[in-house]
């Protein structure tokens, strides 16, 4: 499960329903493409962010 929490800080009311509906549109899609991939695919992906996350965590190290 995914929680994202969105807080308008300023602008209209409306303007900030209309851009986060958008959004929420684009991440939903993300997700609904995320579970159409074969599992090869995901595995794949997986493997390169742990790689990706691995290399950022060991530059902030040194």
């Amino acid at each position: 499960m995914v929680t994202c929490t969105i807080n308008r800080k300023d602008g209209s009311k409306g303007a900030w329903l209309r851009g986060n509906r958008r959004f929420v549109d684009e991440i939903r899609n993300q997700f609904l493409l995320w579970r159409s991939l074969p599992v090869e695919t995901v595995l794949h992906y997986r493997k390169a962010a742990a790689q990706k996350l691995k290399n950022t965590e060991e530059g902030v190290r040194s």
